[in-house]
């Protein structure tokens, strides 16, 4: 029998999920708020509504009495992937880890007395915020807890425009506070893996790459990175032991698992653990080509209750890959050309988007939103890596109004 796996979600990181639900036999029902989102297409029912909004994706399910067998998803919404799941009794996460790994406030302040944690605060109002900054010498970082994409966040200290930085980073948050935390200077780790029967499985240290944060501060934006990560074997281990042991806190069984750590003098700070797949391509592009494991899949197959080897989320290599992001001037796109079209024929090209058209108007560099295209390459060598990827991206000419 044919089954039914709800999808929410259908931007453009989404495409090469759906193309991997392509080899399913199953029907897919689509949630998304745009109706031409680009993962639409790939829709054999299409739910138009908020993949935030629990309650509208339930009443339009239960409305067209559809049956449901599975629940994934493609954005920052684990919380409302696994209530979905709950009620249409399907494979999940607890309903409390879901909901902690979903507030950054809450993780924090769950895991605090286990982890190290760099100080936070909750902010209810400027005045608190300024109480708390004037009393400190160094840099913190303010942000909503319930966005991502970097949205909203920004560094402040006792020389910013507090006000300013409140209510901007207000305009992006639904909640009533804000989170302060101290930023902590050091490389920057994404990290990703999976959960199989109850037991941590580690996938990918990627290092995040900050070259541009001085030219859009107050605004942190990243510019890719790469893998396998330079840290080194000892530090990996404290890794997957931290994760291993946040797995079992959080009593995950079959889950993704993805953090954002910083390391300072050897000492790992975790900024945030989610119980869902990363954006930015590294779990849909990037993994699969550095280490041979698609998660993904894995994902399917878990909500599906389909047969799942241990075996095939094992790393069998440690490739190398590396990402950049194409960064606009502020102004409306006149035009967009390759210089060499020859260029983008290379092997080792293993994505190159374009995410806007001409006519697109660039209002601010604020958060990972801004970028308007990316480049994953593979290489021998992670610098000859870097070096080709800036080079596809320079290949590209933008001219504007």
């Amino acid at each position: 029998m044919t089954k039914n796996l709800l999808v929410l979600g259908a931007g453009i990181e989404s495409i090469e999920g759906y193309l991997r639900i392509k080899k399913f036999n199953c029907k897919t029902i689509v949630v998304d708020k745009n109706s031409k989102a680009p993962g639409v297409k790939y829709a054999d029912i299409f739910i138009r509504s908020s993949i935030h909004n629990y309650k509208d994706i339930l009443k339009k399910l239960v409305k067209k009495k559809i049956k449901v067998d599975g629940v994934i998803s493609f954005g920052d919404v684990s919380y409302v992937a696994t209530k979905l799941s709950k009620y249409f009794k399907t494979n999940s996460i607890p309903l409390k880890s879901a909901k902690i790994t979903s507030d950054k406030f809450l993780f924090k302040n769950e895991m605090k007395n286990y982890l190290n944690i760099p100080f936070f605060k909750k902010i209810h109002n400027l005045k608190q915020l300024e109480a708390i900054i004037f009393k400190k010498k160094y840099n913190f970082i303010l942000k909503p807890v319930d966005n991502s994409g970097a949205r909203g966040i920004i560094i402040v200290n006792k020389n910013s425009n507090l006000s300013w930085a409140y209510n901007y980073c207000k305009n992006y948050s639904k909640k009533k506070f804000l989170i302060l935390e101290e930023y902590i200077n050091g490389p920057q780790l994404s990290t990703e893996g999976v959960v199989y029967k109850g037991k941590y499985v580690h996938l990918c240290n990627f290092d995040r790459n900050y070259e541009m944060i001085k030219k859009y501060q107050p605004f942190i934006i990243e510019n890719g990175g790469s893998t396998p990560s330079k840290i080194g074997e000892k530090l990996q281990k404290q890794i997957i032991k931290i994760l291993s042991k946040v797995t079992k806190k959080l009593k995950l069984y079959n889950a993704s698992i993805k953090g954002d750590l910083i390391i300072k003098k050897n000492k790992i700070f975790i900024i945030e653990i989610a119980t869902r797949l990363s954006g930015g391509w590294l779990s849909s592009i990037t993994i699969p080509n550095s280490t041979g494991v698609d998660i993904i899949e894995y994902i399917i197959k878990n909500s599906l209750k389909l047969e799942i080897k241990k075996n095939d989320l094992i790393p069998k290599y440690k490739k190398k890959v590396i990402q950049r992001y194409l960064f606009p001037k502020v102004g409306k796109i006149k035009s967009i050309r390759f210089k060499k079209k020859s260029l983008l024929k290379n092997k080792d090209i293993l994505s190159f988007k374009l995410f806007v058209k001409k006519g697109h108007n660039v209002e601010k560099i604020d958060s990972h939103a801004s970028r308007i295209g990316h480049v994953i390459v593979r290489n021998s060598n992670i610098n000859r890596g870097v070096i080709f990827a800036n080079k596809l991206l320079k290949n590209v000419e933008i001219e504007y109004y």
